[in-house]
């Protein structure tokens, strides 16, 4: 049950003269056991979408946001995502192997870590955000770890819920919450002086959770520890994640129709899930 909306903060549209991002971290070690014989011979990073992989889609936003150096964390098939990565030759993109892959993927945010050296956003290779996404996020970023949420759009049952407060910071972060305020879209941002926190965080969700740990329970251990832990909407920006066959078959039909995968709204592929 969807809980009254709190207020929004005023946000602006326009892009800062420089992005405040010193890297994006995009996770992309997953099998997508979900797609089924899909990927049985390929991890889903490389998957395409309108001719183009979830992994090159996730890699245009990265550069779309700014950020000297975007870490790709591959995992299942790694020298499969490797081998493309070096075709597509893109500079300052750097490859990070996560070997224990078919775990949670706190693993992977956890492989990335000891790579980080400044303030970072976190991003999943198979949630794809158009351009003007890219507007919002860096406009919205500020001195702490921001949630990137929706507090519009009707959620499936097994989408991300948050709580948060009158303050709209995060309270709660779960699937199975029974009553919520909005979506986490899968953005965080992590500032680079409060990344001693959020290192402190993973290892007590590592604690909590143990190897099944995902990253947003970083983000419940973050709240848990009274840090702060900001959301900003995303709300009006059209986004997708593809993680059926019938999300991928979706995805690729309204691809064909419309000005390519980043018109494609959320709405439409999450209405049956």
């Amino acid at each position: 049950m969807r809980r009254p909306a709190p207020a929004e903060p005023a946000l602006t549209s326009t892009l800062p003269p420089s992005s405040p991002l010193t890297q994006v971290v995009v996770l992309a070690a997953g099998h997508g056991r979900r797609l089924g014989a899909i990927t049985r011979k390929r991890p889903k990073a490389l998957v395409e979408v309108a001719g183009v992989t979830l992994l090159e889609h996730a890699l245009r936003f990265a550069r779309s946001l700014g950020a000297p150096e975007t870490l790709v964390v591959a995992g299942y098939c790694a020298d499969d995502v490797a081998s493309r990565l070096a075709a597509l030759d893109m500079p300052r993109v750097r490859l990070v192997r996560n070997a224990r892959h078919a775990e949670g993927n706190l693993l992977s945010v956890d492989a990335a870590l000891p790579h980080v050296r400044g303030t970072f956003l976190l991003t999943n290779c198979d949630h794809l955000f158009p351009h003007v996404a890219a507007a919002k996020v860096l406009s919205s970023v500020g001195p702490e770890v921001t949630a990137f949420c929706e507090f519009e759009r009707e959620l499936a049952a097994d989408e991300m819920k948050v709580v948060v407060d009158a303050g709209r910071a995060l309270v709660r972060i779960s699937k199975t919450l029974p009553e919520f305020d909005g979506g986490y879209v899968g953005l965080t941002h992590v500032p680079a002086h409060r990344l001693p926190a959020y290192r402190s965080a993973v290892a007590a969700a590592f604690a909590t959770h143990g190897s099944s740990a995902v990253a947003e329970h970083a983000l419940q251990a973050l709240a848990d520890a009274r840090e702060l832990v900001a959301t900003a909407s995303l709300d009006g920006v059209p986004w997708y994640e593809v993680d059926t066959p019938e999300d991928l078959a979706r995805a690729r039909a309204l691809a064909g129709s419309m000005s390519g995968p980043a018109g494609i709204p959320a709405q439409a592929l999450a209405a049956d899930d």
